[in-house]
């Protein structure tokens, strides 16, 4: 049974990659300074033995960890691995790791968690996925998922400078994630200099979900600051989606 298991996992796997290159070519290219992540294999709603086989887009420059675990349904720890990064592994690239883990029953509702960390350990981009965890038996596979990520940032863009306390942020969603989002400015030092709720509405002929937010900031001179956009709660009470930039904010 685990070899059956194993070569689906591998077939899979195989024809992940080949359709994943060019997707995250283009998603580089359009969400240049957005850092996020995008599970890719499993699949959403995919049953699984051990090892899970993981395959996720990740964008941003200056990653420094990436961490990988997985939760059975009463939000108990299965299995982590951390990820450290540096050099060409900092920038934006597939990710390709395993986990192993056990479980008493022969079936459980499961969660894998992706988070990527910048260089003060400020969350830069997060990433879940609900599955099957099987003790034995016969794997079932889901469909990649999309290309997009599951929060983008339309605006502000990387890098610029706002000034007078107020910035706006918009951006979209996918069907996955429910709003309220949390918007958050994080400074080098893990403050919080500025956070407000975002709400949104369904946008033209898209169909796709718009949310803009209007959000204070109090610094006292030219601040660099992460801002982060991430949907909160849900089976595990942790950040379930998560995308961020960098700015600069002015008095």
């Amino acid at each position: 049974m685990k070899a059956a298991a194993w070569l689906l996992g591998s077939i899979l796997a195989a024809f992940t990659l080949l359709f994943s290159l060019p997707s995250l070519a283009r998603a580089t290219q359009a969400g240049e300074g957005l850092a996020s992540l995008q599970i890719i294999q499993p699949g959403d709603g995919a049953a699984l033995t051990a090892p899970v086989a993981i395959r996720a887009r990740r964008l941003g420059e200056g990653a420094a960890r990436l961490w990988l675990e997985l939760y059975g349904k009463d939000g108990r720890l299965l299995a982590r691995r951390i990820v450290r990064l540096s050099g060409p592994d900092a920038a934006a690239g597939l990710v390709e790791e395993q986990l192993d883990f056990e479980i008493p029953a022969a079936a459980e509702q499961g969660w894998l968690r992706l988070v990527l960390q910048d260089s003060q350990l400020r969350f830069m981009a997060v990433d879940t996925l609900p599955l099957t965890l099987l003790r034995e038996g016969q794997a079932r596979a889901a469909p990649p998922e999309q290309d997009a990520p599951d929060i983008s940032i339309l605006q502000p863009k990387p890098g610029v400078q706002v000034s007078g306390g107020m910035l706006e942020v918009r951006g979209t969603v996918s069907s996955d994630v429910k709003l309220p989002l949390r918007v958050q400015l994080v400074d080098a030092a893990g403050r919080v200099v500025g956070q407000r709720l975002a709400g949104g509405e369904t946008g033209g002929s898209s169909g796709q979900v718009v949310y803009t937010a209007q959000v204070p900031y109090t610094v006292r001179k030219a601040t660099p600051v992460r801002l982060l956009v991430f949907e909160e709660g849900g089976e595990l009470a942790q950040i379930k989606h998560l995308s961020s930039l960098e700015l600069v904010l002015k008095p």
